[in-house]
């Protein structure tokens, strides 16, 4: 059973059920920040927040915090995981005249350094070579130790806090034995008291990081299988469509339209195709669904009751209510300056960049707000299952036909 919990969100629309879902993507997940940081500004407060990977550990520390503090706590997080300024100082000046396929290679670079020397408060490269190593340990199934986030969160996350329930925090995590998708959640009571070995598990992506062992069982990355946190929200959603929800989906990874011509672009089409979103056919089924149930609703209230009696399916739709669903999806779309490893380049130019981008992203949509505008009526149909697409500031809004 889940836990009873209060709505949170103090928003300009107090009676929006707000969900915040954070996609996977190492170092990108600065992007989140920026975002988060704009939604903040605007008074959005979160009642869920879902995350795998890094949105896990984006996540944890804003469920871990009260809503004042929150979005600091997580500037504070960033700014001690990447890298120190005094390159970027210098490079900056440069950077007018440096072309876009050279700044590829300073970031190819900065990702290879966290690749051989780890990441300080972040992760550090085992001693022993894997091969070499007991097996069945840590050393013997991954490359580095993830000791240092570990740490790093014990300074960042209120466990205390995160265990009381507002807001709720869903992370996915795969169950290595079986291959599925599973979420740690704090409304869930076999999960709690929730630690930060929940969160640990959600960033355990081989080989790089050992998996994390919890009441028995072993537990990776969760983006290994589904990158995208949202089957949960939308599951429950499925089962409350009465609720008003509105959906914040921050994604790391877009797809692209334009083919590959180098090498590095091949690699990172590949890791495109491998943790973008995956859910664009299940949000249409949804918001189809949805939308589906509400245009029978309205046909219901306009039939007679001699109608009525001979259509089950329309009698039932009378007893069916709904509430608004706007789903936001915000995609970060870097500039040419990224390279197939930019997910490990925690250079302070990169982390900076993607926060701005992130806040610019998210601003612009909080400017125009589609899904604060009233449901138009066609043909007396009344489609209140919507979706936003933001990518570099451009707003595109979707419904369904059904």
């Amino acid at each position: 059973m889940p836990i009873k919990r209060k709505y949170l969100n103090n928003s300009p629309h107090p009676e929006r059920f707000v969900a915040l879902v954070l996609q996977g993507g190492g170092a990108l997940g600065a992007y989140h920040l920026g975002a988060v940081q704009a939604l903040d500004e605007a008074g959005y407060v979160p009642d869920w927040i879902t995350g795998v990977s890094i949105g896990s550990v984006n996540g944890a520390i804003l469920a871990g915090n009260p809503p004042e503090t929150r979005v600091q706590r997580l500037q504070q997080f960033w700014e001690r995981v990447t890298d120190p300024p005094l390159w970027d100082v210098i490079a900056h000046m440069w950077d007018p005249f440096i072309p876009g396929n050279l700044r590829r290679l300073a970031s190819m670079g900065n990702a290879m350094q966290s690749l051989i020397f780890g990441q300080p408060h972040f992760s550090r490269p085992n001693l022993i070579n894997p091969y070499l190593a007991r097996p069945g340990t840590a050393a013997a199934t991954s490359f580095f130790d993830n000791s240092p986030l570990r740490r790093t969160l014990e300074d960042f996350v209120d466990l205390d806090y995160l265990n009381n329930d507002q807001p709720r925090l869903s992370l996915g995590v795969t169950l290595v034995r079986t291959g599925d998708v599973l979420y740690f959640d704090t409304d869930n009571p076999d999960h709690r008291p929730f630690t930060l070995d929940h969160v640990i598990a959600s960033t355990a992506i081989p080989p790089l990081f050992a998996g994390v062992r919890i009441n028995g069982d072993l537990y990776w990355d969760g983006g290994i299988v589904d990158n995208t946190p949202l089957d949960p929200v939308l599951d429950e959603q499925d089962a409350h469509p009465e609720r008003n929800a509105l959906v914040f989906m921050i994604d790391l990874w877009g797809q692209s339209e334009r083919d590959p011509e180098t090498l590095d672009e091949v690699l990172w089409r590949t890791n495109q195709i491998e943790f973008a979103s995956r859910t664009d056919r299940q949000i249409k089924t949804m918001l189809e669904k949805q939308n589906l149930k509400r245009t029978l609703h309205d046909l219901a209230e306009q039939a007679s009751p001699a109608v009525l009696s001979r259509i089950n399916t329309l009698a039932e739709a009378t007893n069916y209510t709904y509430g608004n669903l706007d789903i936001v999806r915000i995609t970060y779309r870097p500039d040419d300056s990224q390279s197939a490893l930019s997910y490990m380049d925690f250079s302070h130019s990169s982390i900076t960049r993607r926060i701005a981008d992130g806040y610019a992203d998210m601003q612009a949509a909080l400017d125009k707000s589609p899904w604060l505008v009233p449901p138009s009526h066609a043909a007396g149909i009344s489609p209140r299952a919507t979706l936003h697409e933001v990518e570099r500031g451009q707003i595109h809004t979707k419904v369904p036909e059904v």
